[in-house]
């Protein structure tokens, strides 16, 4: 076997066989010729049989720095001046790492993180360096004279540095591994440092820098406003002791589960906003939320450095869109709470008298926000089952044989209406139309 072949052989087999089969498909010429295997040793032996070196190499490292890690470390990004346009990040990138867009390597990874492919995806607008080190996992195993010995194997794991221009989003993703039971005298590699090296390789190489992510203030602000999502467990500690509330990923949220405690065996009613006043008021260590509606757990630990989401997948497969759809909960919250003007107009919305109808532009004005920042506080209140949307004929004269009251299904309207003045209105341009919300009963 050929250096290359060994180097791409040992790079295949950290592959499951379902990713194995989408590495397959991306390189077939047709569906017809799909590689057909007898086992997943069989599968990497065929597929290095079948494909030239180079181009199944760099089919592989793109594959393998999109796929669906486990954890991720969260971050905002910023970069001298500012200015973090697509163009920008892209040269930067490039500069950094020259080469690595169009011509990938494999590398014999080292403790070092050492970088391998530089991917810009344009579906999901990020860019993406990937790197690759060694990790150290101790095992106990049997010797020749079948006794049990501890033994130190180390193993190839990539980590994924994602940029997103457009959220000011950066994570550091990687799929995890076990480290076993491990010597007292040797210093484990914990997950913080890993995200810690990632950054800095980062920053050294392209001057794009790692900031805190706000994620308690967020969580808490998601579980005011997204029924859906459910805090099922905390651990929260302060200086005078710790709390462990766990409802074993119950129906209902963690201070659900106390609140009901306290009124069935204490006889006494305290309130599940109480509780999470509480809870709020001290230290996070992690919290579990379960996202009904997405089918999954995510798990965040708050680290000295960085937050960590687990993403954990009991009734789904992992997927990459799913975990784009929580990171984009996140920071859609975390731009709330990081602008106080945000931040109020979502309370604005949420405290309003039911069947208060609101207008967009009532709520830029009032709060000296754009449209787009209104409409995605808008949308999200509707998502939430805080409003519904309503329309009518964007006009402040009246109407001949219509009456323009506000009305929620566009099926309702006719093709085009006339004016008092004679003038035809078309109701098929979208601009012709006005959109508001009513407030729905709490």
């Amino acid at each position: 076997m050929s250096h290359v072949n060994g180097s791409i052989t040992h790079l295949l087999e950290t592959f499951t066989t379902s990713q194995l089969r989408e590495l397959d498909l991306s390189l077939a010429p047709g569906m017809t010729s799909r590689t057909k295997p007898a086992n997943h040793k069989s599968f990497i032996q065929a597929i290095v049989k079948r494909y030239e070196g180079k181009k199944l190499a760099s089919h592989a490292l793109r594959l393998e720095a999109l796929l669906p890690y486990k954890h991720a470390f969260l971050f905002t990004f910023s970069v001298p001046g500012g200015h973090a346009s697509v163009e920008r990040l892209k040269d930067r990138i490039e500069k950094g790492f020259p080469g690595l867009f169009d011509n990938p390597k494999i590398l014999e990874p080292e403790e070092d993180l050492a970088p391998e492919v530089c991917v810009f995806d344009k579906e999901r607008k990020r860019f993406l360096v990937k790197f690759v080190h060694l990790v150290e996992t101790w095992v106990w195993e049997w010797n020749s004279s079948r006794i049990k010995e501890m033994k130190m194997r180390k193993r190839r794991h990539s980590v994924v540095v994602s940029i997103f221009p457009g959220d000011k989003l950066m994570t550091v993703s990687f799929p995890g591994f076990t480290q076993g039971t491990f010597p007292p005298d040797m210093e484990r590699t914990t997950y913080p440092d890993i995200a810690r090296k990632a950054c800095t390789e980062l920053a050294q190489s392209t001057d794009i820098h790692a900031s805190e992510f706000p994620l308690r203030q967020t969580i808490e602000l998601i579980l005011q406003k997204e029924p859906d999502v459910k805090a099922v467990r905390r651990y929260v500690k302060a200086a005078d002791g710790r709390v462990m509330l766990d409802s074993r990923e119950g129906p209902g949220s963690s201070e659900q589960f106390l609140s009901d405690r306290f009124r069935r065996e204490a006889h006494i009613e305290v309130p599940e906003d109480s509780i999470r006043a509480i809870l709020r008021s001290m230290d996070a260590v992690d919290i579990l939320l379960h996202w009904k509606k997405k089918e999954i757990y995510t798990r965040i630990g708050f680290h000295d450095y960085a937050p960590e989401i687990l993403f954990i997948w009991k009734s789904t497969t992992p997927d990459v869109v799913l975990i784009d759809e929580v990171l984009a909960v996140f920071v859609e919250y975390q731009s709330y709470v990081g602008t106080g003007k945000l931040s109020e107009a979502v309370n604005f919305v949420d405290h309003t008298k039911p069947g208060t109808i609101i207008r967009p532009t009532q709520v830029v004005q009032q709060f000296s926000l754009s449209l787009d920042e209104t409409l995605k506080i808008l949308y999200r209140a509707m998502d939430r089952g805080v409003v519904d949307i309503l329309f009518r004929v964007k006009t402040d004269d009246a109407l001949v044989d219509f009456n323009n009251e506000w009305r929620s299904n566009l099926s309702e309207f006719p093709s085009e209406v006339t004016d008092e003045h004679g003038h035809s209105i078309n109701l098929a341009e979208h601009k012709n139309i006005e959109v508001a919300f009513k407030r729905l009963s709490a």
